[in-house]
């Protein structure tokens, strides 16, 4: 459903319930229901040290958009915005528990698969706690997309070998919600 525009009446005009159905109506649905997704990966993804990994997502929790905003199988690390409107963007990412080095995290707008293209959303960074515990970095950022904008996180880690980012809905995530016009 396209957002519907915002009425302008005037003191004379007659307002019928066809009206006030296009008018109000669909104005209130549109916004119960804003286009929102939220991907994530089903099961751990690897990662090497001291490299940008753009971070694909199999699976969704929720893709509630008359367009389809993520495809779990085409494109799978975009979230593709389907009307141009003002959306919340936000991610999560856990690091498997190690010790040393630095984790860190990028979500970029129309990065076309390049950590150093497109349009920096929210970039977080982080030193490793020691002993071998899990690292859980996060953040959100409010944002102008166009339709078909995208956003694709990117993970970072410097710990010297090969480090998993968790799977899960709750664990490492990317999600997109629109609030407000542009």
């Amino acid at each position: 459903m396209a957002i519907p525009s915002n009425p302008t009446w005037v003191a004379a005009d007659f307002i019928d319930a066809p009206q006030m159905n296009t008018d109000v109506r669909d104005q209130y649905t549109f916004w119960q229901a804003p286009p929102r997704c939220l991907a994530y990966r089903s099961a751990a993804k690897s990662t090497a040290t001291a490299t940008w990994v753009l971070y694909d997502m199999d699976a969704e929790l929720y893709d509630w958009s008359v367009t389809a905003m993520h495809s779990t199988s085409t494109n799978n690390s975009r979230i593709v915005a389907p009307e141009s409107l003002l959306y919340r963007v936000e991610v999560q990412t856990r690091w498997a528990g190690t010790s040393g080095g630095i984790r860190a995290l990028d979500v970029r707008k129309n990065a076309a698969d390049v950590q150093t293209s497109g349009t920096r959303v929210l970039l977080r960074q982080q030193d490793a706690t020691g002993g071998a515990q899990i690292t859980v970095m996060g953040g959100s950022a409010t944002i102008p997309l166009n339709s078909t904008d995208y956003v694709q996180l990117f993970t970072r880690h410097e710990q010297g070998a090969a480090l998993n980012v968790d799977a899960g809905s709750g664990e490492t995530f990317l999600s997109v919600v629109a609030v407000a016009r542009q």
